[in-house]
């Protein structure tokens, strides 16, 4: 099993910080045993403080469930980041800046972020056997014992513990939060009783009406969901700008809290008098025509926003930050979902090529292996729907057993306003049926999208919310 450590200092909030940097394989191994794979891991651990059981520690990565944790890593994790200032700024070429990440959590925090078995760097020892880490909770499974098997290794139980998680990482994190307490429940049958005081959660894919389903299948509570991010992105496109976005978003949710969800829920039987009066509302809000709304009978997919932008336009959009456009290629044909995405073909390039150059400046790897970015054919390795044997909570679920089994447990909720893929309406949505305390829940909506590290501005709000989430405070 490969290891390399080295030795670090670098300045954070005007303070020298002295830290270690660990990289290396964790062994994964299946119910009887074997060992099947390894995850990957970078250790950002701080050297200059006595005490580390006062210390947090946070254990990131991303989501796919077949992605590396590439984008956490090298977009606000790492003392190092790739430049992302603005999405104008970045290019598919491959071109990129490495530099000091003054976003980073090391000064608060010890951080170790993963690849997944199969992803990044970490890696498949046998094809077959393998198939039995993944789905839902078993990929969970392979995530929390590492967790716990760092937390013996370092003698970390004192530790305040986080995981911050992206995407479909978010619903795994869930279930790792109720694994590691364990329980009867759990399907180990173990009570690990090692308790997780929160989770960040960027881009939540956790809903409460579906898990890991097609877009096709979603209800008219989904135009709930998808209007506040419409606003927000047909303001964009008429201004050209972020400015203004919060009040556009209030406005929707107002919007949809009232006089929409009454007219989607009564339908035909809805006066025609209101009901012209939301169509008009509706289509300002929307940036669609009223004619189409009216056709479309008030429901607005995303596929059909995105393409409604594109015949206005002539540029295709990306779901994942919508700001991301490129001219219409009407000849292409088939899509890639990341490769042929306006904004993931931008990111991915420059954030490798920074990766790579991390890994030799600071980390000290010197492996010959293959980085996968992400590797689609994890996701389809097992069946992610809740039908495997011994599922028992869906990621909602499992939420809310955390939030009920720790009333010190909290969970915070960033989304990008621009993201279509995990709107920002769905998480108020869905927080709105958990059962909470007072401030377990936290959540906040920022000018970016998909990643709401990407951008200045969005980068540095989001990094001051988890850092007052991690200290204790209250977030803005």
């Amino acid at each position: 099993m490969y290891k390399v450590e080295r030795n670090h200092e670098t300045v954070l909030n005007g303070k020298k910080i002295c830290y270690k940097t660990i990289c290396q394989d964790n062994p994964v191994r299946d119910a009887e045993g074997n060992t099947v794979g390894t995850v990957f891991s970078y250790e950002y651990i701080r050297t200059d403080v006595e005490d580390m059981s006062g210390r947090p520690v946070v254990f990131a990565y991303n989501g796919g469930p077949g992605s590396s944790s590439l984008w956490l890593h090298m977009g606000m994790l790492a003392p190092l980041r790739v430049s992302c200032e603005t999405p104008e700024a970045m290019t598919s070429s491959g071109a990129y800046i490495l530099e000091e990440n003054p976003n980073c959590l090391l000064d608060i925090c010890d951080i170790v972020v993963m690849d997944p078995v199969g992803t990044g760097y970490g890696q498949i020892l046998d094809p077959e056997r393998v198939k039995g880490v993944y789905g839902f909770e078993n990929d969970a499974a392979a995530i929390a014992s590492v967790i716990e098997h760092w937390i013996i290794e370092n003698n970390r139980y004192d530790s305040k513990k986080y995981l911050l998680a992206e995407s479909y990482g978010t619903d795994r994190s869930t279930a790792i939060v109720n694994i590691l307490l364990g329980g009867c429940t759990d399907k180990h049958y173990v009570s690990r009783g090692i308790s997780i005081d929160g989770t960040i959660n960027l881009g939540s894919n956790v809903s409460i009406e579906r898990f890991c389903e097609g877009d096709g299948v979603a209800d008219f509570t989904e135009n709930l969901k998808l209007l506040p991010s419409y606003a927000a992105t047909a303001l964009f496109y008429q201004q050209g700008s972020e400015k203004g976005y919060k009040e556009k978003m209030e406005e929707a949710y107002a919007f949809c809290a009232d006089e929409y969800v009454k007219a989607l829920f009564s339908g035909r039987f809805f006066p025609q008098e209101k009901r012209k009066k939301v169509l008009e509302k509706l289509s300002v809000l929307s940036g669609v025509s009223a004619h189409y709304l009216h056709a479309s009978d008030l429901r607005i997919t995303r596929d059909e926003f995105l393409r409604l932008i594109k015949d206005r336009t002539g540029r295709d959009i990306s779901p994942y930050d919508t700001r991301f456009s490129s001219e219409n290629s009407p000849f292409l044909g088939l899509r890639d979902c990341v490769s042929d995405d306006e904004m993931m073909a931008r990111c991915m390039p420059g954030f490798l090529g920074a990766f790579h150059q991390l890994e030799k400046s600071l980390l000290g790897i010197e492996l010959k292996r293959e980085y996968l970015v992400i590797n689609f054919t994890v996701n389809l390795q097992a069946d992610w729907k809740l039908q495997g044997e011994g599922v028992a909570y869906t990621p909602f679920q499992h939420m809310q057993r955390a939030l009920k089994r720790n009333r010190d447990f909290r969970a915070f909720f960033a989304t990008g306003v621009y993201d279509l893929v995990t709107p920002a309406g769905n998480v108020r949505f869905t927080a709105s049926r958990w059962k909470a305390e007072e401030g377990q829940l936290i959540i906040r909506e920022y000018p970016s999208g998909h990643m709401p590290y990407i951008g200045e501005t969005s980068g540095q709000m989001l990094s001051a919310d988890i850092r007052r989430f991690i200290e204790g405070g209250e977030s803005r």
